[in-house]
């Protein structure tokens, strides 16, 4: 149930035009059948009532959301969706670790220390300020990653891939690096690079 004033909100959208008398497809008794995904319009509608988004879970899927709101003619709330990265809880983040996904999240002051993320895919994810301090992040994906000011001292970063990352702040102090370690196209802005094992290694 909703009231008519929020589904005016938006006069664009599809679901004003339908309120306002301009859709032809209304049933019997005055209501309207579109043939959606319901869970996906609890997201919809909820924009509708407060202009907030809901944080979006990886179950229901960015593009996903995105495409529904675009259906509706939500061009704003379909931007939103598209600029937003989910923040799991500590209990969604440890069953999702089977996964090794973490693309696209927000994982920020997180605290990850010694965690094992061998082949994880963080690429586009925001970890600015999470500790990985020691963390074994061989063969990871951080591409296009946000690591302001993340605490990578003593990591094991072998092979990790940091193409266009952001590492402003970061602290590499004492990490592990070799020859397959990718920092092309990274921003390094005042990164603490001191005593970085393998160091000689590393191609630019």
């Amino acid at each position: 149930m909703t009231t008519r004033d929020t589904l005016l909100r938006f006069p664009e959208s599809m679901l004003a035009t339908m309120i306002n008398g301009h859709w032809h497809t209304q049933l019997d008794g005055g209501a309207f059948f579109i043939d959606r995904s319901p869970r996906l319009f609890e997201y919809i509608l909820e924009f509708l009532r407060t202009g907030y988004l809901a944080p979006v879970p990886p179950e229901i899927g960015v593009q996903a959301l995105a495409r529904e709101a675009r259906f509706y003619l939500l061009e704003e709330l379909a931007g939103l969706i598209e600029g937003k990265k989910y923040k799991p809880t500590p209990y969604e983040f440890y069953a999702m670790l089977p996964g090794k996904n973490f693309a696209n999240m927000d994982l920020s002051m997180m605290n990850l220390r010694g965690q094992d993320f061998h082949d994880f895919d963080f690429g586009d994810s925001d970890l600015s300020g999470a500790n990985l301090h020691g963390a074994n992040l061989v063969h990871a994906q951080l591409t296009n990653a946000n690591l302001t000011g993340t605490d990578l001292t003593e990591a094991v970063l072998r092979g990790t891939v940091f193409t266009g990352a952001l590492l402003d702040g970061t602290d590499l102090e004492g990490s592990k690096v070799n020859y397959s370690t990718v920092f092309k196209d990274a921003q390094l802005v005042n990164p603490n690079m001191k005593n970085m094992e393998g160091w000689n290694e590393l191609t630019w």
